[in-house]
């Protein structure tokens, strides 16, 4: 039962660990071309 428990926790650590390297190494640059308008666009709506 504890080997389970510290197969489970290992795999946790594992993902989080590689999730966290991944985002603060910064590859890919996420925020290099956002989806987000710097400014608020109008669109206008078709009638």
């Amino acid at each position: 039962m504890l080997k389970n428990n510290l197969s489970k926790f290992s795999i946790v650590l594992l993902i989080f660990s590689v999730t966290a390297g991944w985002i603060y190494s910064g590859w890919p640059r996420v925020w290099e071309y956002p989806r987000i308008p710097p400014k608020i666009q109008k669109a206008p709506a078709a009638n």
